[in-house]
């Protein structure tokens, strides 16, 4: 399964080498008249568009940019704009990446069980329509795990380490402690 895994991994970032190198996805796009965007960026909200809960991040992401009442986005006028500036390719390629991560659900479950006697619980996905075309929706993430993920806990190593060389954390000096005199 990993072996065919990794092939398939392999070929989705060959299609998105591809289509960066052409300069396709950092096409800029507007959906306010104000607030300019890419196409990969699009397509990062279309992975998390996928289901319900991924369609209040986005709406809530995009609408903390939002200057007034009538520049908030609701949900009709995103997909709008999804269906006007993204192809079919583009949902091929988003398709296959929700394929991709549910292909490992399964075996990611039974491993959550077997360590923290819990399944991770399967979002569901939310389909909808795209230029006629039936979307069946998918699951993204939006972050790594620290606990579950050793690329994410050692980001988070690194931000305390940044943050403590910086002197805005206070690891060292709690509280004026270092200038209570001795006895």
């Amino acid at each position: 399964m990993r072996q065919e895994a990794a092939r398939y991994s392999q070929y989705l970032q060959y299609v998105l080498a591809r289509r960066m190198a052409g300069d396709e996805i950092r096409q800029s796009l507007y959906y306010r008249a104000y607030e300019q965007t890419h196409k990969r960026q699009l397509i990062c909200k279309a992975l998390n568009w996928g289901n319900k809960k991924g369609r209040k991040r986005v709406l809530a992401t995009i609408n903390k940019s939002a200057k007034n009442e009538a520049d908030v986005i609701d949900e009709y006028t995103m997909q709008s704009v999804l269906e006007s500036s993204l192809t079919d390719k583009d949902w091929n390629f988003i398709e296959a990446i929700w394929t991709q991560l549910d292909s490992y659900w399964a075996e990611r479950n039974k491993v959550q069980e077997n360590l923290y006697g819990q399944g991770l619980g399967k979002v569901q996905a939310l389909p909808f329509n795209i230029n006629g075309r039936q979307i069946k929706g998918g699951y993204y993430p939006i972050v790594y795990d620290p606990k579950l993920s050793i690329r994410a806990s050692d980001l988070a190593a690194d931000d305390i380490v940044k943050q403590a060389l910086s002197g805005k954390l206070d690891v060292w000096n709690r509280h004026g402690q270092h200038q209570v005199p001795r006895k």
